[in-house]
């Protein structure tokens, strides 16, 4: 194993911090197709997932998106948001991703065939080193999801530690 310096490490910092910075705000509209075949995948038998007569008698306005699947149509955008902003002399020195937890905020019901505003942005970095002498810059990500009347629907708070070392 490579060692890198403090310098190093702080400049490696620096550049993920720089790259993450700025808002990635993207637009989508979660049709209700994918929904009904993801269910099917996943096994989600409620059926105010695919109907929106159910979800109307149980007090919704229409069909939902069910909470099991947000993230994973979430999941692109999240890799996307690191991927395509770290230039490649900085993705060589990240040895690892690991995906180190979540929290996950629902503020109203999120429908089918909507369309909403993505916002993904850093909220925060910093370093860590592990027992065992690995270091680890660890970002925090905020995924959220909006109505096109700025009401915030959906929230994910990511924390993400990259292996430097």
């Amino acid at each position: 194993m490579c060692c890198l310096s403090d310098e190093k490490i702080a400049f490696i910092r620096e550049e993920v911090a720089n790259a993450l910075s700025r808002k990635k705000i993207t637009r989508i509209r979660i049709d209700r197709e994918t929904i009904k075949e993801l269910c099917k995948i996943v096994g989600e038998k409620g059926k105010i997932y695919v109907d929106d007569e159910e979800a109307r008698a149980a007090g919704f306005e229409k069909a939902l998106v069910p909470p099991s699947i947000v993230l994973s149509i979430l999941s692109p955008f999240i890799s996307d948001f690191f991927i395509s902003r770290l230039n490649r002399d900085i993705i060589r020195e990240i040895k690892g991703f690991i995906h180190a937890g979540s929290k996950v905020y629902f503020f109203k019901p999120l429908y089918t065939s909507n369309e909403y505003v993505v916002e993904i942005m850093l909220s925060a970095i910093s370093e860590r080193k592990g027992k065992k002498g690995k270091r680890y810059i660890v970002t925090d990500v905020d995924v959220s999801l909006f109505e096109n009347t700025g009401d915030i629907v959906f929230k994910d708070m990511h924390r993400v530690f990259l292996r430097v070392v």
